[in-house]
């Protein structure tokens, strides 16, 4: 348990500070742009800035002024934006993507002008997307980021390893310009040179299955990076109880946003209601079990339902 324990802090660290929002996914209304500082102003219908930026029009020049006021957004303001925010099945398949509190992806459409993204705010005026931490008050997330490899601690060579943290036979120069499209905490590797108080992180290189720690990456990250795992990943949508073998309620309390790693799933008896569910095995805890109900997949390996003789006493015993 202490293991997994670990591995959710590692992974929901980022993630687990987006605050709870219903998302309107029918809002197409116009609002007016605000250009002051409005970190407490997060709402539906707002882009929060993570950078200063300009305001620029259809063509992505730079306007002097905006909407009867400056052009220039400070850090921290929630702009108002003009459009409909869509469902995504897939958030990796869009540049920019965010989730709600339960999990749900969707994406705000944007527009490519020379090659860059823009969000519009209303009143024919475009903001860069790489300018945006959050969207309705979620934080955004990215597909891909180009970055390059970094000399570090005088090594000139830079390892590769897999998903698993088994070092390759295979070496980069820094200077290497790379796009990398996911980030991974991987707790079982060879290199413990690549850990960074005490805690290793990793970016894979898009189009393979090579991962490279971060500490020999050069990148301008300013939104969130999808995640990678070869386990499974649920998220909890409430808080959650957590039950031994014995179908009693254990110590160990998930919260709404946390996020856990399971290793199978099998159906037995809910102890709260004598019927017939299905729950999962907390990591490689085997007297650790949530209800699947209680969470939603996010990545990894989908689960099948893998009842044997043992599995079946999990957990049986309603509570008292």
């Amino acid at each position: 348990m202490k293991k997994n324990k670990k591995l959710i802090t590692m992974l929901s660290a980022a993630m687990i500070m987006t605050a709870p929002a219903a998302i309107v996914a029918n809002s197409n209304q116009t609002y007016a742009a605000q250009s002051t500082d409005q970190r407490t102003n997060e709402k539906q219908g707002t882009l929060t800035l993570n950078h200063s930026t300009r305001v620029y029009n259809k063509n992505g020049q730079k306007l002097r002024s905006y909407n009867g006021g400056s052009s220039l957004l400070k850090k921290g303001a929630a702009i108002a934006y003009s459009g409909k925010v869509q469902s995504l099945t897939d958030p990796s398949s869009k540049r920019y993507s965010y989730h709600d509190d339960e999990w749900n992806w969707f994406y705000l459409p944007y527009k490519t002008i020379k090659g860059k993204e823009y969000y519009s705010i209303g009143h024919g005026g475009y903001i860069k997307a790489v300018n945006v931490k959050k969207i309705n008050g979620q934080f955004v997330y990215i597909n891909e980021i180009n970055g390059s490899t970094v000399e570090s601690g005088g090594h000139s060579k830079i390892a590769l390893y897999d998903s698993h943290g088994r070092q390759l036979d295979k070496y980069l120069k820094p200077g290497k310009k790379l796009i990398f499209d996911r980030t991974a905490n991987i707790d079982d590797f060879d290199a413990m040179n690549d850990v960074y108080n005490g805690i290793p992180n990793f970016y894979r290189i898009k189009n393979t299955d090579e991962f490279i720690s971060t500490h020999y990456t050069k990148v301008n990250l300013r939104q969130e990076l999808h995640w990678f795992s070869d386990y499974t990943q649920v998220g909890f949508i409430n808080d959650a109880k957590t039950y031994d073998r014995s179908g009693k309620i254990t110590k160990t309390i998930f919260k709404k946003g946390d996020i856990c790693t399971v290793s199978r799933a099998v159906s037995t008896i809910d102890p709260d209601t004598n019927t017939t569910v299905t729950f999962y095995q907390v990591s490689n805890d085997t007297n650790l079990f949530i209800k699947a109900s209680d969470v939603k997949y996010i990545d990894g390996p989908k689960l099948d339902l893998s009842n044997t003789a043992e599995d079946v006493q999990v957990p049986t015993v309603p509570n008292k």
